[in-house]
Order: C-alpha cells, then structure tokens, then sequence
C-alpha cells in the first residue's frame, strides 16, 4: 500500500558527521518508488545532507542513494523535493561536514510499482482569476496511491503575455509544505494562461497533495483544470 510517513521529526545535528541512528532507520522496503522532502527549518553554517540506503541492517552496507540533486544543503533554509527509484530496503539520512547546528525534518511518500487503477480529477472548475497565487488549501487533491498524473488546462479567457499556472505539491496538508513542482524532477511544464500552448503536462512521483498556482498575473484568466492519474 502506498504511504506517506515522516522520515525524521524537527532534529539539531549537533555533531559535524552525524547519521540517523540505526535503531530509526526506516524500512521502505515495500515501495518501488520514494519521494523524499528536506525541510531546513534553522539554517548551519555549513553542511549538506545526503539519504544512504542498505539491504540489511548493517552500517558497513549502507551507501548513498542516486537523485538528481544530492547532496541537501543545510545552510540555506528551504525545503527540496527528489525522488529515489527503487531504494533498498532501509533508507536512512547522514549529515556530512555540518557546523552552526543545522535544524532539519524529512517528509516521505511511499509507492508501489505496478497497476493502481486511475482516477479523474477536476482539480479546478471553471473559474476567472486576475492575481498571483496559489489554489485555497482545502481545494488541494490527495494523489497519495498515484505515481503518473496527467494534467490538462482548459482555457477560455486569455490572461496577458506572461501569465502562467503550475503545480505545486506537498507531503502533508500544511500551507508551509507545499512547494512548486521542480518539473526538472518530476516532468511536466508549467502552463501559458496567456496563449494556451502545451494544455497537457504529465508529471511523476509528485508528493501526496497537488494544487495549483498562478504568477505573473496580468488581465484575467478564466480556466479549469483537470487531473487523470494513473497507478503507474
């Protein structure tokens, strides 16, 4: 079953080489496919993060994950979404060469390969929209049992040159968790309110909840939104 699960609470590192202890590693050995959030909460002065994976429960077996972007910066505050296909069974993070204390939490979601079935969406009905913003919170899907989505816009009022519309997506329903879809991670584009090109985006391995956000508002756009997604 797909599951989303906090990897690590709040934590200071208090140490400059300071891994996860081995009794809290976590078993992910059920999921073909995790998406990982690295939330710095309280920026060190210097320091990077990286997620090690292992087979079986032994320190000597432990090795650094494969993602895009490793390893996470602790001195800059921010949080950074990466997936890791197919871990090991136990994952588990290890900071390297920290000072100034960072303070970090770690959010994950957990996913099956294979067949889920589908599910359509209309994230948004048609709506007119004249600001920069993101989607209310409570309008936000929860996609936790998907691993592809397939958006589609469909507009029928352009807004000015340079208005655009992305996804943003979170590990938990928290206003302060939801970040812009990276789509150099995760796939897809972000979309032209001004001119309607490219209406469909497909996009994998989002965290569990999805939304939309609008920037460089000018003008008035009056759209609606739909999300087909798919178990694999």
């Amino acid at each position: 079953m797909p599951d989303a699960f906090v990897l690590q609470p709040p934590h200071k590192i208090l140490a400059a080489d300071e891994a996860m202890p081995m009794g809290e590693v976590v078993d992910v050995g059920g999921f073909g496919v995790v998406t990982v959030q690295v939330r710095v909460l309280n920026a060190g002065s210097a320091g990077t993060l990286v997620m090690e994976h292992a087979p079986e429960l032994a320190e000597d077996l432990f090795q650094n994950v494969t993602v895009s972007k490793t390893p996470w910066d602790l001195a800059s505050v921010g949080k950074v979404a990466q997936v890791i296909q197919c871990p090991h069974r136990y994952l588990r993070w290890h900071a390297l060469n920290t000072t100034g204390n960072p303070k970090f939490a770690i959010y994950a979601v957990g996913r099956e390969l294979g067949p889920i079935g589908g599910r359509v969406v209309c994230l948004q009905p048609l709506t007119a929209v004249t600001s920069d913003g993101p989607q209310r919170l409570e309008a936000a899907v929860d996609l936790l049992a998907y691993r592809t989505v397939t958006a589609q816009l469909r507009l029928t009022t352009t807004a000015s040159a340079g208005s655009t519309l992305l996804l943003q997506h979170a590990p938990i329903l928290d206003e302060a968790a939801f970040v812009d879809v990276d789509t150099a991670e995760f796939g897809g584009s972000t979309f032209n309110l001004n001119t309607g090109a490219l209406p469909v985006q497909v996009f994998t391995n989002l965290m569990r909840f999805v939304r939309w956000k609008t920037t460089g508002m000018g003008g008035t756009a009056r759209f609606e939104l739909y999300l087909v997604a798919r178990g694999t």
